[in-house]
């Protein structure tokens, strides 16, 4: 007995530990991706799922990771605003979009959270944080100059399981015909779409061949255990193959980043809060 809860005693202390460190710090993760149409190297920042949280005073822990990174964009991917944040919760979110830009240009698209708060009648929020400096992306891209190279960046929210079929008028249509559009350039493409499930789960009818897909959303597994990886997400249950990192999605690929909080009541464990840094590559390089 004595064993067993020397056992228990010491798994407590693991997860106390573990947990403090999750939320105490922030870590850079990165990946390389050589993209069709890059002509110089470019370096994006992935942040997201910050759910009204500082990391560091004033956030200054995720600022000066994110200066240190020193990247050419800054892409928000959703979960910043949530439906009980006040309007001086609002406030310092907006600082912060302002502290990044002072960094590199910064690129904003809706998560759930967000969705959920306008749902509510309560889109108090996007006027401000393009007052901030951000350029708010939802079914909406803009064609940026970086490095001398023209990128199309774009944000979207829902499900690219859309076909020419849906019914006129609808959520679907209308991501269907901004997809459409969105794809029909020669430049690189960066869409910003908060789950990871729109373009993981779903038939093959939309196959869109989209550059980069960046994603947040699953927080990394949420639990993370050594070799196994994430423990649970949101759309794909236990042991989730896509918790985070890069994959191929057909003629796409995705990165998704574990993010910066943890699930509503439920804490991160073994899962510290992270941006992650891509690095873009022309294909001739050698």
């Amino acid at each position: 007995m004595t064993a067993f809860l020397t056992v228990v005693l010491i798994l407590l202390v693991y997860a106390v530990f573990s947990v403090a460190v999750s939320y105490a710090s922030v870590e850079t993760s990165r990946n390389e991706l050589t993209l069709k149409g890059i002509t110089d190297e470019a370096v994006i920042v992935l942040i997201s799922d910050l759910h009204g949280r500082e990391v560091g005073r004033g956030n200054s822990k995720l600022i000066s990771a994110v200066k240190a990174a020193g990247p050419d964009a800054v892409c928000l991917t959703g979960d910043f605003i949530d439906v009980g944040d006040s309007e001086r919760d609002i406030d310092e979110f907006c600082s912060l979009v302002s502290a990044l830009c002072g960094i590199a240009p910064v690129y904003y698209s809706y998560g759930n959270h967000e969705m959920r708060r306008i749902a509510n009648g309560g889109d108090d929020f996007s006027d401000k944080i393009s007052a901030a400096g951000a350029k708010l992306l939802e079914c909406s891209y803009t064609d940026v100059n970086i490095n001398g190279q023209t990128v199309r960046i774009g944000g979207m929210y829902g499900s690219g399981f859309v076909t020419e079929n849906e019914p006129e008028g609808s959520d679907e249509a209308r991501r269907y015909c901004f997809l459409t559009e969105f794809t029909a350039c020669e430049y690189p493409t960066l869409l910003l779409s908060h789950c990871p499930d729109s373009f993981v789960i779903g038939s093959e009818e939309a196959d869109w061949e989209i550059g980069l897909i960046l994603s947040g959303h699953v927080h990394g597994g949420l639990w993370r255990l050594p070799i196994v990886g994430g423990l649970v997400s949101h759309s794909e249950g236990l042991f989730p193959v896509h918790d985070k990192g890069m994959f191929a999605l057909g003629r796409s690929h995705m990165v998704i980043t574990s993010g910066l909080a943890g699930s509503g009541w439920i804490p991160r464990l073994g899962n510290p809060g992270e941006i992650t840094v891509i690095t873009l590559k022309p294909e001739n390089t050698k």
